[in-house]
């Protein structure tokens, strides 16, 4: 069985802080994206990759296809290039014993997320992880939702241009002229390294999922998500290219997809698993 410290909080977070310069436990502060493009530093470092669950940050793509889409191809991309994963279901397990030794992470009256020990139980993980696994970077892969208001025509998504999601084909919308709000999903990646140290943030367009026409409401039903193999294997390779590994023939002229200019928030890296709820657009 793995070694298992229980940890406590007491001195935990401050300890943890002072290591992982320039993160912010808690705060809305973001960090300055990483500047150019040259990637030789994750080829050189990242010789052991752990997966962080993976999500969906809408209640359209259940996390469960996420997983299905995203981890066998990246765990394929990764071996190829080299580096030795660590599967997300060892994340699952520790997170789980370090959670039960602070009484649980989440509020069960509010359902909000106690900061410091949220902080305290994914840091103990990623100490565990390098411990046990010589683990060098954390790869957090997730699905999010990119809306767009009065759309004329199929919009930029993340560096692809994504046609909206409606029942018969786009073209059969009669009233996409005026078309009040479009959703649709991106592959967003992030790799950190155990002291929270960012490398990369990237993203790529997938689809449409939502499409609200006037009244009129459609919705990608759950059968029809993710169904183009091309797609998958399009954003993945955007995604992990730093790695030095391309399956498909990934552009580097886009000015949207690759790096990203939103990156994840501190607090955000670790959540444990959770689908968004997707709230109607506003009146």
């Amino acid at each position: 069985m793995a070694r298992h410290a229980k940890i406590s909080l007491t001195g935990f977070v401050g300890a943890v802080a002072a290591a992982a310069v320039g993160v912010v436990v808690g705060g809305c502060a973001t960090r300055e994206p990483p500047t150019g493009v040259d990637h030789s530093d994750v080829r050189a470092r990242m010789k052991t990759v752990a997966f962080a669950p993976f999500r969906s940050l809408t209640a359209i793509v259940r996390r469960e296809q996420v997983q299905v889409a995203f981890e066998g191809r990246a765990t394929e991309r990764l071996i190829r290039a080299g580096v030795k994963v660590v599967a997300p279901a060892v994340w699952d397990e520790l997170w789980r014993r370090y959670a039960d030794d602070v009484g649980g992470v989440y509020d069960a009256s509010t359902g909000e997320a106690d900061e410091e020990k949220y902080a305290a139980v994914r840091n103990a993980v990623y100490r565990e992880l390098v411990e046990t696994h010589d683990v060098d970077g954390i790869l957090y892969l997730e699905v999010r939702v990119v809306e767009h208001y009065g759309v004329r025509q199929s919009p930029q998504v993340c560096g692809q241009v994504i046609v909206p999601y409606w029942p018969g084909g786009w073209g059969t919308n009669p009233g996409r002229n005026a078309t009040s709000l479009v959703r649709s999903t991106c592959l967003v990646g992030v790799l950190v390294d155990p002291t929270q140290k960012q490398y990369f943030a990237r993203q790529a367009g997938l689809e449409g999922i939502e499409t609200y026409d006037f009244q009129t409401r459609a919705i990608r039903p759950p059968d029809l998500v993710f169904m183009d193999e091309g797609v998958l294997d399009f954003a993945t390779d955007i995604v992990l290219e730093p790695f030095g590994v391309v399956e498909s023939s990934v552009s580097g002229e886009s000015t949207e997809s690759g790096e990203s200019a939103e990156l994840v928030e501190p607090t955000e890296l670790g959540q444990p698993n959770a689908d968004a709820e997707t709230t109607a657009p506003p009146e």
